[in-house]
């Protein structure tokens, strides 16, 4: 039976072309989920590129890990962030983030709301050596409060100059991202960052 707790999951990024990301995202719902409604799932991934903003999906998931639409991220680039709640004294509530580039996920423990917490010796120690800034930071982005759009390359018109700015900006923090790895030019991701450079005619680098 498991332990099925109340979780969210924010996702951002540029999503590839060629895919029906709807329905994969849909289908990665529904395995994570215990009675999943899907029927709203590929409209909330619709509505979200539209408005530029993350996508927020929630429900009872087991102990608090969506592996699969986790996997799913990761197999497509996407930054994630999971809120799960307790599980009835087994664990605490807390987060779980990914971005590109990350080995594993980074963790943080959190309230109800998402918003994380740390115990009191962590904060005075953090404080006497002064990392206590750099935790809150890494925190605050474990917490999903700095995700990308979610965004997608076939929503860039023909005309790279009338692009929404949010795709463009998106595109270059993922360009970004991909040339900080130092990858070989035959990588299927540095492939890829060709391709997007050149649909949004933005200059190599």
């Amino acid at each position: 039976m498991g332990s099925p707790v109340w979780t969210t999951i924010s996702i951002g990024g540029v999503l590839p072309l060629d895919v029906d990301a709807g329905e994969r995202i849909a289908d990665a719902y529904a395995d994570d989920m215990y009675e999943p409604d899907t029927d709203d799932v590929s409209g909330a991934v619709a509505e979200a590129i539209e408005a530029g903003k993350p996508l927020n999906l929630a429900g009872m998931c087991n102990y608090g890990q969506p592996d699969t639409l986790a996997k799913l991220c990761q197999v497509f680039g996407l930054t994630y962030s999971i809120h799960f709640e307790g599980g009835s004294g087994e664990w605490s509530a807390g987060c779980a983030y990914w971005q590109p580039g990350m080995g594993g996920e980074d963790h943080c423990d959190a309230n109800s709301d998402g918003d994380p917490i740390f115990p009191a010796r962590f904060i005075r120690d953090a404080l006497a050596d002064g990392t206590l800034d750099a935790a809150l930071a890494r925190a605050e982005r474990t917490a999903g409060q700095h995700l990308p759009p979610l965004t997608r390359y076939g929503a860039v018109s023909a005309s790279p100059a009338e692009a929404p700015a949010s795709i463009h900006d998106a595109a270059r923090s993922l360009l970004i991202e991909i040339d900080a790895m130092g990858l070989d030019r035959l990588h299927p991701a540095a492939v890829m960052a060709e391709g997007v450079r050149a649909a949004l005619g933005l200059a190599d680098g």
